[in-house]
């Protein structure tokens, strides 16, 4: 919410009865929740469409659930997929993002996988720089030459700064289970406020 006592998204629910979504709001302490009714699974991009374009704050929608006695389960994986929207981002579907949503959900469990997996990289001076190529990588699906367009740089440049993380993390990047490990450490680090 921007504040208390306000709403996030007033008049929501006619906005969405205007693209054939039925709705109900809540105003609680710190946040605005709805339950929206979603018949048929192409309405669920017309439900992110609308948020989309009047959310001023970050948003979290739940996985889809067919009975009201799921809405407990459902609230808590909306604010797990709140506090794992990156930035920029406005809305965040929990079944979406995964990587995201599990950083954010055990904050301590991601300081730890943070500092063994990426910790070598804090005394690098191009850390930030590595953590950007990573980034750019991972987004590209493992494409040297996509992160390369991307970062505006040669795919060898990529391809060196790669090593130089492998090398000083220890992981190597032809391992799933490394590549898994440094995909989540760098979740984790890019939802830490700066």
């Amino acid at each position: 919410m921007p504040e208390a006592g306000r709403q996030a998204f007033p008049e929501m629910e006619a906005r969405l009865r205007s693209v054939d979504l039925s709705s109900a709001w809540r105003l609680m302490a710190d946040l605005q929740v709805g339950i929206i009714v979603v018949p048929e699974s192409g309405r669920l991009d017309r439900l992110v469409a609308v948020l989309t374009k009047h959310a001023e704050h970050r948003v979290g929608v739940s996985p889809v659930y067919s009975t009201l006695d799921g809405t407990r389960e459902a609230l808590r994986f909306a604010k797990f997929a709140i506090l794992g929207t990156a930035a920029g981002a406005k809305v965040t579907l929990f079944d979406s993002s995964p990587l995201a949503v599990t950083a954010a959900s055990t904050p301590e469990v991601m300081a730890r996988i943070v500092s063994s997996t990426l910790g070598p990289l804090d005394a690098a001076a191009d850390r930030e720089v590595l953590l950007d190529t990573l980034e750019a990588w991972r987004d590209s699906g493992g494409s040297t030459e996509r992160a390369a367009k991307q970062l505006f740089v040669h795919p060898n440049t990529v391809r060196q700064r790669m090593r130089r993380t492998a090398e000083l993390t220890g992981c190597q990047l032809s391992a799933p289970r490394d590549v898994a490990k440094l995909c989540l450490a760098l979740e984790a680090v890019r939802q830490q406020p700066h």
